[in-house]
This record gives C-alpha cells, structure tokens and sequence, in this order.
C-alpha cells in the first residue's frame, strides 16, 4: 500500500500502526497474545503480572502464569484455585484464625470463615466444657492458642472437691479431705480423739491406743486381772471394786486381792 509499517518489538497505539496487524499492550506483536498474555519490547508475548484481569472473566484474574485465577470472595474447594493460595469456603485474603472466647460461663473457641468480600468473619463457637472433679483432684478446663485444653489434676488440699470446684468451707466433715475433719467451718487435720474417749480401737485415738476397758488412753493399759482404767485418759488403778479379777476377787491398788480379806469386806 507504500505505507511504512512497525514491525515487532515497536511501540503501538492500534493494530493498523503495525506490519503484523496486532498491537498487544502497546506492542507490535506476531498475533494477539490471548488471555493472561501480553506483548512486549521483545515483540513476544509474557504473562500478564498476578493481579492483572488481562482477559478473565468476572471474580477472576491473572495468576502471573498466564492462567485465570479465582478472586478473593469466590466459593473455592483448594487453595489452588484462589490468587492468595487460601481457600476458606472462600478465596481468602489472610488465614482465619481459631481464637479464644468464653461461652456459658465456660472457655471456648471462636473460628473464622472467609466471606464473600474475602475476609474473616466469626463462625463458630465450641465450648470447652466446665471444670470437673475426679479421683478427688480437680480438672480445669480452658483456652490456649484457639484450642481447648484441660490441666493436670490440681489437688484440693485441706478439702474435697465438688461440682467442679474445691470447698474452702466445711459445715461437716464430710466437706472435708481423708485425714481432716471439720472444726468451726475449717478442715484441720483430724488426729483422733483425745484420751479418755470411749473406742473400740486405737485408729480412732489421737495416741493410737484403746485400753482394754475401752478408752483412748496415754499408754497401753491393762484391765483385765490387773484392776486399772483409762476412763480418764491416764491408766489408773481400781480400787474399792470388783474390777476384772474374776469371782472371790476385788480391786485393791491395782491389784486383785482376795475378797476374804478385810479390804473386801469392807467394800462388798
């Protein structure tokens, strides 16, 4: 047509400007580039930069590989579907967290999906459940980087543990720990009963003895032919009694003597 034309590589406004008939981005190029392509200096075709919408339909873009890509706020199933590589119901901007909340009085987690504009909103909320009791410890339950956690058992001291707590009162010694009773709204060890008590073994004696007449008592104290007592708490002797000397027998200084004696006598 004897009109100068630019070849490849040349800057161009419109197709008619170059010899090929296919100004791509400026660019004189062979052909069109296509979707996701684009001409250059070089009068080739190179990828569109990530980002670019070179060609792609809507809620997509170019991926910088000369592929279309889903958008942030598209459904996906992958990350490789969307740009950002995350996929969370939604092509997502950033990765949703799983935090930490509290629930019905309890610690619980709160997760994130992404919507439809892309970005993070709060989903659900699990709870962790409450503190318990078990084998006499307590557990207690929380919340620690978006996961719900539970502690080691935890000792209750002085008391027992109940509905998930330990009592720091007590109204009975049922309140309180084995080994601790109750004495005016406080555990305090129970160390037996004093001497003098009635019993039928020394485990319910403060000094671990139960006396043959049935007494916690001092020391071990014999009755039975040997005309002592504990009653009081302090082995004693009987005296001016039958005692456990057996028949024709009394008690006199703690010795049985025999009721023919004038001691006895006087005394039956």
């Amino acid at each position: 047509s004897g009109a100068c034309k630019k070849v490849n590589g040349q800057e161009c406004s419109q197709n008619s400007d170059c010899l090929s008939v296919a100004c791509d981005h400026g660019y004189c190029v062979a052909s069109s580039c296509g979707t996701c392509k684009q001409g250059n200096s070089s009068g080739t075709c190179s990828n569109t930069p990530s980002g670019t919408n070179n060609g792609c339909g809507a809620g997509y873009t170019c991926d910088g590989s000369g592929n279309c890509i889903k958008t942030n706020g598209q459904t996906c199933s992958s990350g490789s579907e969307c740009l950002s590589g995350i996929c969370n119901v939604h092509c997502c901007a950033n990765s949703c967290p799983t935090t930490c909340t509290t629930t019905n009085g309890h610690p619980a987690t709160q997760s994130y999906t992404c919507n439809t504009s892309g970005s993070c909103a709060a989903d659900t909320v699990n709870d962790c459940g409450a503190n318990y009791c078990s084998g006499g410890s307590l557990y207690i339950r929380g919340c620690s980087n978006g996961s719900c956690t539970t502690s080691s058992p935890q000792g209750c001291g002085n008391y027992i543990c109940s509905n998930g707590a330990c009592k720091t009162s007590c109204s009975s010694n049922s309140d309180c720990a084995t080994g601790y009773k109750c004495s005016s709204g406080t555990c305090v060890i129970d160390d037996g009963a004093p001497n003098g008590t009635p019993c039928s073994n020394g485990s319910t004696c403060s000094s671990g003895i139960c006396s043959q007449d049935g007494y916690c008592c001092a020391t071990v104290c014999r009755t039975f032919g040997d005309c002592k007592s504990c009653s009081t708490g302090t082995c004693k002797n009987i005296n001016n009694g039958a005692g456990n000397c057996g028949s024709g027998y009394c008690c006199k200084d703690g010795t049985c003597t025999s009721q023919n004696e004038t001691f006895c006598m006087q005394h039956f």
